[in-house]
């Protein structure tokens, strides 16, 4: 996942205001943060949980 959000990164950082805007790149990074986002609030909540991997997955 990493990968794949440091790639749109690497294409976000060129590109100009009005570009962004109309980018299939800002999508997909938004997603790969959003899904960081359900991951670390997982985490948060179900840390000690013995079955943490099935509920993530």
């Amino acid at each position: 996942m990493a990968h794949i959000r440091r790639y749109f990164h690497n294409i976000i950082v060129d590109l100009d205001e009005e570009a962004l805007k109309n980018s299939r790149a800002i999508i997909g990074f938004n997603y790969c943060e959003q899904i960081y986002k359900l991951e670390k609030e997982l985490r948060e909540t179900h840390s000690n949980d013995e079955n943490y991997y099935d509920i993530r997955f």
